[in-house]
């Protein structure tokens, strides 16, 4: 049960990356980037104990684990500032500014203070209504695609796409050796390949490279049974689902990274503080550092983890035979 919640809960953070930023990248990009971040899951999540990364870093690095902790909360603070600022772009038309993102992380952080439970049960509770809603959104978008805007096109991959198509790894800090995950993982990659055919084949793909928020600018323009619907706080109320999970995500993961190395107080103020600060640290430095961090945090330390702790586990029973 617990193991369909939290996939449940992945799939609707993954659908951030998947309506926000992959959709800039063509359809063959976006899919081959979900595709990449779904092996990886996949492949790090079954061989994954089952109290996620954070079990596993010990075991695997010694007394070195609580430095390859620091490093990753570091990271995860960038990172989840990172995705509340990304967050304050789903309303376009409104002028709340951050606090858009910063009022999704308060309540992110709040909830994964209450505990891994109340995230798994408030998230697969959201996954059923984003299921809905991309159904609606996507179904009669897909209507007005036209074929000649699908073929594939070249374009430069930016960072911020990169670093969003990473971001469901996270998920294997709070927990791990999921089972039977396959279906799970399909569905993320049809999703993202499913909002990027449709804002290439309704806007043009030079279009949907170019805007900001392509699913919601492509909202504009569908119409349902012909006549013509104001879908674009549908998509709104849909990211906002998503980037709760995805935040209460990234905080699960970061209370488990600092209880990892020691922090015995409030997390729920600590995950705040955190956001807010990669938030600010964000405006600064340049965005390849946030690329980067995805790539160490979500990509290089799960696979290097736990390709030494299997090295470990195998020395271990040769001395045992």
């Amino acid at each position: 049960m617990r193991d369909r919640q939290l996939c449940a809960v992945t799939l609707a953070a993954a659908s951030v990356p998947a309506l926000l930023y992959l959709p800039r990248l063509g359809w063959v990009w976006a899919t081959a980037a979900a595709a990449i971040s779904a092996l990886l899951l996949g492949l790090c999540g079954r061989r994954c104990a089952p109290g996620g990364l954070t079990e596993v870093i010990p075991a695997a690095f010694g007394r070195a684990g609580r430095a390859m902790h620091a490093l990753v909360l570091l990271g995860g603070a960038l990172l989840l500032g990172g995705a509340a600022r990304a967050l304050c772009a789903i309303y376009p038309e409104s002028r709340g500014g951050p606090l858009t993102g910063l009022l999704l992380l308060l309540a992110a952080a709040y909830a994964a203070e209450r505990g891994e439970e109340t995230v798994l049960r408030s998230g697969a509770i959201l996954f059923f209504f984003l299921t809905a809603v991309e159904a609606v959104i996507l179904g009669f978008s897909a209507v007005q695609v036209r074929a000649a805007w699908l073929a594939p096109q070249k374009g430069r991959v930016p960072f911020a796409a990169m670093t969003a198509a990473l971001s469901p790894m996270a998920v294997l800090y709070v927990r791990g050796g999921a089972r039977r995950t396959g279906g799970w993982l399909a569905a993320g990659i049809g999703l993202c390949a499913a909002a990027a055919l449709c804002a290439a084949g309704t806007l043009s793909p030079r279009v949907a490279g170019e805007e900001a928020f392509a699913v919601y600018t492509m909202a504009k323009s569908v119409s349902v049974f012909g006549v013509m619907e104001r879908l674009e706080p549908v998509v709104s109320a849909a990211l906002t689902a998503g980037g709760f999970c995805l935040l209460s995500v990234l905080c699960l993961a970061n209370a488990k990274t600092a209880r990892a190395i020691g922090w015995k107080r409030r997390t729920g103020i600590g995950n705040f503080l955190l956001g807010c600060t990669g938030y600010l640290a964000g405006t600064v430095l340049p965005e390849g550092v946030q690329a980067v961090a995805a790539a160490i945090c979500w990509g290089i330390v799960p696979l290097v983890t736990l390709w030494v702790a299997s090295v470990k586990k195998l020395q271990k029973n040769q001395k045992n035979a």
